[in-house]
């Protein structure tokens, strides 16, 4: 992928229309052009990664300050197709430019230096070379899933719980219901003609029963249903309305097929709102008749009973007893029924998140190896001066905060349990044995006393898990630069050797554009005339390198295709010259701007004749 044209509308570049090829653009001019926020524009516009978050941001402020209320429109150029991306400084990365973002690799002033110094920004680099296709949108898309079923599991849970307490409180029920009905048959024996009503009555109780236990689960049925209709109320409340096709569009409505997608989402909510608003209808029914059966059959009962009553005078009381103790016998086989449906939707539950999790991690895993081939391929590329190690899954920091924002309050003495359990425990495996009250598991794998670890389950279960079990693991690139006779880290090197250690990484990036914001910065001379200038020389036909720079050494060693000379009055920049490294206005705006002009340029030259020949500094 290449820019073939970069247009700038209002702002402070208002009116650049430049023309851009591959090779190697060196972009030149006083300070104050406008060369770091041509590159910016760039980056902008492509929604491009920074590799560090501090850059990422003062690289979006300083392109929305050039723009103003203008824009910035790309002629981009990739396998075969050309095609445009523009955008201003309110509207969000173009979908156009989002399949080749990643093709892109612009670097501001000083980020070269914080890529090594940063761990997030040598993890960025070594990205941005791992093969095309590894992308992790789709792991990103399980995350909520992850955390959303974390949230049912605690709901079931404690539904299980809280049937679990009422199942303990009626536990005795059985055995009292059957010396009851014991004691009611021998008061009902003593008049023979009392029998038949008294079978009367068991029947007509055993349907009362089974009657409370049909309301028990209409009850639950309601339950459900009206806790999935708030979820699609919350959907349909967030649904999205994108904004009408400009009119002035010659190719109509681009966003047409997607409206009607988005339109048949929101219809299908609304569909099944309205299914859902049928199932209660008929769930108000069913629970109506139940109410009415459930009272005439009360009504029978009470006439019998008052029959009974009236034949055994004194003997009501006993009669009550079995009649409550039978509608709690239903309630308790109901329960138990309750359950052992909310244990199987916990299992059902359990296991589609470990599911998810192992495709999680196989996600985690593929990027891993994707990571270790491209640390490979650079160590073997620029053996014996850098090299890459990585390691898997040992960035765990954003895991151990969330650990400790869950911990927090607790009385635990966190900030150090936390990291000594995120090194040990998977986000999943803390999550499953806080969930099943495993304690001395916890102990026995962290190395804690067991009171501790009863403390942290306590805890945990006190909060909510799904933010905890969604925390992202990620490796870890430690870049290296051989000095001396060993190896060094780059958290041990000065600024220009973290450069020396990164550049040569980037300036592997073939195929796509790169572009760097006076790199020579950082670096001295020789290693620029040296070594830069070296690899730049080394560019293949489909390269395309944009380089800002005060120094001459870059265009003119680094054999430039194209030179951009950028022009301003302190109000507006402007390109006041682009041409090839030979054009005489080229040779003419590198000698001033940057040899610091002809006369400075042949003094200097004059210098390194006479101290190659070893003779005195006159003429």
């Amino acid at each position: 992928m290449h820019i073939t044209r970069i247009q700038v509308e209002e702002g402070f570049l208002h009116g650049l229309d430049l023309i851009l090829g591959t090779g190697l653009t060196v972009i030149i001019g006083a300070r104050g052009t406008g060369k770091s926020s041509l590159l910016e524009l760039i980056r902008f516009a492509l929604g491009s990664e920074s590799f560090t978050e501090q850059a990422e941001e003062r690289g979006g402020e300083q392109a929305k300050a050039v723009l103003a209320t203008g824009r910035v429109v790309l002629t981009l150029e990739h396998d075969g197709e050309i095609f445009e991306v523009e955008r201003s400084a309110s509207d969000p990365v173009p979908a156009a430019a989002t399949r080749v973002s990643h093709m892109a690799t612009i670097l501001g002033q000083n980020e070269i230096e914080a890529v090594a110094a940063q761990p997030l920004g040598r993890l960025r680099l070594l990205d941005r070379l791992r093969p095309a296709g590894m992308d992790e949108r789709s792991v990103g898309g399980l995350i909520p899933r992850l955390s959303s079923l974390t949230a049912d599991i605690r709901g079931t849970l404690n539904d299980i719980a809280e049937v679990r307490r009422r199942l303990a409180s009626l536990s005795e029920v059985p055995a009292q219901l059957q010396a009851a009905i014991a004691e009611q048959a021998a008061t009902l024996s003593v008049v023979e003609g009392t029998r038949n009503q008294d079978a009367t009555l068991q029947g007509l109780q055993q349907q009362a029963s089974i009657l409370a236990m049909d309301a028990e689960m209409l009850s639950e049925a309601r339950k459900r249903i009206d806790r999935f209709s708030e979820r699609l109320h919350a959907c349909l409340s967030g649904s999205i309305e994108l904004d009408p096709w400009p009119s002035v569009s010659t190719d109509g409505d681009l966003l047409a097929d997607v409206r009607v997608e988005v339109q048949a989402a929101s219809d299908a909510v609304q569909t099944a709102l309205r299914r859902l608003g049928r199932a209660s209808s008929e769930l108000t029914k069913l629970s109506g008749g139940n109410q009415v059966r459930r009272t005439n059959l009360d009504n029978q009962i009470r006439e019998i009973r008052m029959a009974l009553n009236q034949i055994l005078a004194g003997e009501g009381a006993v009669t009550r007893r079995v009649d409550e103790l039978r509608e709690q016998q239903g309630q308790l086989n109901a329960l138990s029924e309750r359950l052992e449906l909310r244990s199987s939707q916990l299992e059902a539950l359990q296991s589609e998140r470990r599911e998810l999790y192992r495709a999680v991690e196989a996600a985690r895993d593929a990027r891993s190896s994707s990571r270790q081939s491209a640390a490979e391929a650079i160590n073997s590329a620029l053996r014996p001066y850098v090299k890459i190690t990585l390691r898997r899954s040992a960035r765990r920091a954003q895991y151990t905060v969330n650990l400790v924002n869950a911990l927090r309050g607790s009385g635990i003495h966190y900030n150090r349990l936390a990291p000594d359990i995120a090194n040990v425990l998977t986000p999943l495996e803390l999550v499953e044995l806080a969930e099943r009250g495993e304690v001395q598991q916890l102990a026995t794998r962290v190395e804690i006393a067991a009171d501790r670890a009863a403390n942290v389950v306590a805890q945990l279960m006190s909060t909510s898990l799904g933010e905890l079990i969604a925390s992202p693991i990620d490796d870890a690139a430690d870049f290296h630069l051989f000095v001396g006779d060993d190896y060094r880290p780059t958290d041990q090197l000065s600024i220009g050797q973290r450069c020396t250690t990164v550049l040569p990484i980037l300036l592997g990036l073939h195929g796509r554009v790169l572009g760097f914001d006076q790199p020579e910065d950082n670096l001295d001379n020789a290693y620029i005339a040296e070594t830069l200038v070296a690899r730049l020389r080394t560019r293949e036909a489909d390269d395309q390198l944009l380089i800002s720079s005060h120094n001459p050494n870059i265009p003119v060693l680094g054999e430039a295709d194209h030179v951009v000379v950028l022009a301003s009055d302190g109000r507006r920049g402007w390109v006041d010259h682009a041409g090839r490294l030979d054009d005489t206005a080229t040779v003419t705006a590198i000698t001033s701007l940057l040899e610091g002009g002809a006369e400075a340029f042949a003094r200097r030259w004059a210098f390194y004749e006479s101290s190659r020949r070893g003779s005195s500094l006159e003429p």
